[in-house]
């Protein structure tokens, strides 16, 4: 009786520690699920980091390319500028020029002018010298 009583107490050891496997087993097996879980996690991230990365360096590519040909426009406007300039000087000089010419031309009329008076003058003194 006392070795059946033994044999029980084993039997019932031998079935707890069968339970005890099998739910260490389950929970093994839920470590692994959450593992797998996290690492699949991990390499999404890990994908994701790298295309935004390549996004980041495409984008920094395609700045450098806009700030190179903003810098080429303001040298363009920079040159637009200075030549402006030049031609607003030389447009000065013509107009001062055209001012010079046109005194000329007005001294010069008025000259003729006198010189057609002095003219109409003598002409009048000669018919008025061959009238008596």
């Amino acid at each position: 009786a006392v070795l059946r009583e033994k044999a029980k107490g084993l039997e019932n050891e031998g079935r707890l520690a069968r339970s005890r496997a099998h739910m260490l087993r389950l929970e093994a097996g839920e470590a692994v699920s959450s593992a797998s879980s996290n690492l699949s996690q991990a390499a999404a991230l890990g994908r994701r980091r790298l295309a935004i990365k390549r996004q980041a360096e495409g984008d920094r590519k395609g700045f450098e390319a806009s700030e190179q040909q903003i810098q080429k426009d303001v040298n363009a406007r920079h040159l637009f500028r200075q030549k402006a300039a030049k031609t607003l000087s030389k447009v000065k000089g013509l107009r001062g020029k055209a001012t010079a010419y046109e005194k000329l031309a007005k001294a010069d009329r008025r000259a003729a002018a006198d010189t057609e008076n002095k003219e109409d003058a003598q002409r009048r003194e000669v018919a008025g010298d061959v009238v008596e």
